[in-house]
């Protein structure tokens, strides 16, 4: 079976759903033994192929607009077409939240996975969405009951399934004398390094991490894109009323996976204070905890401290409880785990799915 991904950015780029289909892509070719293709629907049309056995092939078409897209599966002939939504390369566009309507009157078999929870204004958007396709996935838990009714009633006409998520990050890769020299260089003199790791929004309460620390003793790294530079201005405004100063921390800005992945394994705890709470779906948890690492986080549905993924669960706002597990659990270590065999189980998942859609 052959299967086509559509993401509106796939790596390089920076997307977190474009990560978590670049590894999803590459257990489906391992799972089904073929060839597996990923579209990146940008301001250009590209497809990457990838096989079993190797890596990636790049740029198999280029172009732009709809009818590059359709020369591709006219091309490659896919068993299913499976979007993606939301996406960084899709946001500001119509047309690719009507490709399941299109294709679907092309003949071609449907599947969308849903990312993120709709608001009750989305509900055309979510419409559209949903529009023609097979089935849908969901890669959080409850995601129909956390949606508006409006947006329900879409979503819940088609056969439906969770996923759980996984991590994208590659599996950390030094030794620990070469993981302990890292954590070194990065903490400049410092006694813990902090981590907050994935992309910089107001959503994500990354200001909190100057509450939750210690200025003068910790080093914070905050890793990772940050678009909107009014909530850097209140970043480095939180940093300064906390007395933080300039040298005690540091907005990398994005990292490649390998490098993130080292940043990850080398902190003392990897803080993630989301506003909304995090989970299952949330590839920044996944890739710390692929590290073994100390993971300090916020959720709506779980509490207290789990040894074995080595996290540690608040409510959101929670800082002063933060602070507590930060400074009862900071260094802590858990063995490293390698994502593959997580990704070859979700790919497993999805093949039963592809099975039922074609059948």
């Amino acid at each position: 079976m052959k299967v086509m991904f559509i993401v509106g950015t796939l790596p390089p780029g920076r997307c977190g759903v474009g990560d978590y289909v670049h590894e999803l892509a590459m257990a489906v070719a391992r799972e089904f033994h073929q060839p597996a293709f990923a579209v990146s629907f940008d301001s250009t049309v590209q497809c990457r192929t990838f096989i079993d056995d190797g890596p990636t092939t790049e740029s198999i078409g280029k172009g732009t607009g709809l009818g590059s897209l359709l020369r591709l599966l006219k091309q490659h002939k896919p068993d299913i077409v499976h979007l993606q939504f939301p996406s960084q390369g899709f946001y500001g566009r119509l047309l690719p939240s009507a490709l399941p309507a299109i294709l679907t009157l092309l003949r071609h078999r449907v599947v969308v996975t849903h990312h993120e929870i709709y608001r009750a204004t989305d509900w055309r958007r979510a419409m559209l969405q949903s529009a023609g396709s097979r089935a849908s996935i969901f890669v959080r838990p409850n995601f129909i009951e956390q949606c508006p009714k409006v947006v329900r009633l879409f979503l819940a006409s088609k056969p439906w399934s969770f996923i759980r998520n996984a991590s994208p990050l590659p599996p950390f890769r030094m030794t620990e004398g070469a993981r302990k020299r890292l954590r070194l260089e990065y903490l400049r003199g410092r006694s813990r390094l902090l981590v907050f790791f994935g992309f910089v929004y107001p959503s994500k309460g990354v200001e909190l991490l100057f509450q939750i620390g210690n200025p003068g003793a910790d080093r914070i790294l905050i890793a990772g894109n940050c678009p909107d530079e009014h909530y850097k201005a209140k970043i480095n405004s939180e940093a300064r009323i906390r007395g933080w100063n300039p040298s005690d921390y540091e907005l990398l800005g994005f990292l490649d996976g390998q490098q993130a992945s080292n940043l990850l394994a080398a902190a003392d705890a990897v803080i993630l204070p989301f506003t909304d709470g995090g989970g299952e779906w949330n590839t920044s948890i996944h890739g710390a905890v692929s590290q073994g690492t100390l993971v300090i986080t916020t959720s709506r549905s779980k509490t207290g401290f789990d040894p074995d993924q080595n996290v540690s669960y608040r409510e959101p706002g929670d800082v002063n409880g933060m602070k507590e597990d930060l400074d009862r659990w900071s260094g802590r270590r858990v063995p490293a785990r390698d994502p593959r065999a997580e990704w070859r189980e979700i790919a497993a998942r999805h093949a039963e799915i592809y099975a039922r859609a074609t059948g």
